[in-house]
């Protein structure tokens, strides 16, 4: 099984597929067109539902979301413009907005965890510590992440919000995020660790 870089992590937990909305399918969404939703909810839907399954817990609640931002993205989409980057960055964009809607509307989500994780650092840089890892590994070693960490993880590694965005997001200080962001780090360093000790003992 081929191993997964830090660059190939965050491919690989966006969904493992690529979103191809062609201009012709945004002119007809714009125009209200049915059949211009249908190529564009077909096109981008797995998409859409691997960035919910990030902060939303719950089959249910999951399509929901996925509903919710479905309706965004057809009301709103005559407000993309590429001058605001690509259309992927838009649509997840919306998509996690939605998910924090959601999750404040029903009061669904704490980010402050109560896990004691000991820092456990390690020399090696981020990227490093990530040679070796196959798919599995690290979509296991993510799905076992505190969900307080995971969702500053996400949304600050995955997403690229700042952690002043992250804050109001979240209605937290900026330095909670950061140290969140931090302790997940640390957390999964230490998993990394556990896993190279392990194999040292021959018990895998």
């Amino acid at each position: 099984m081929r191993a997964f870089t830090k660059n190939a992590l965050i491919f690989h937990i966006t969904a493992n597929c690529i979103v191809l909305v062609d201009a012709k399918t945004i002119r007809l969404c714009c125009k209200g067109d049915r059949q211009g939703h249908k190529a564009m909810y077909e096109s981008t839907v797995r998409y859409v539902y691997a960035t919910v399954c990030r902060y939303i817990q719950g089959e249910e609640d999951r399509r929901d979301v996925v509903q919710e931002s479905y309706a965004k993205v057809f009301a709103h989409i005559g407000t993309y413009s590429t001058s605001k980057g690509t259309f992927n960055t838009w649509l997840r964009k919306v998509t996690v907005n939605e998910c924090f809607m959601h999750l404040r509307k029903h009061k669904k989500h704490s980010v402050m965890v109560p896990v004691d994780i000991h820092a456990h650092q390690l020399s090696s840089s981020d990227g490093a510590e990530l040679e070796g890892l196959t798919r599995k590994d690290i979509e296991e070693m993510l799905l076992d992440m505190p969900y307080g960490y995971k969702v500053v993880f996400f949304l600050s590694v995955m997403d690229g919000y700042d952690h002043k965005e992250i804050a109001e997001m979240l209605d937290i200080q900026p330095e909670t995020s950061r140290s969140q962001l931090t302790r997940a780090k640390n957390w999964i360093r230490k998993q990394l660790c556990n896993r190279t000790n392990t194999n040292a003992y021959g018990l895998f």
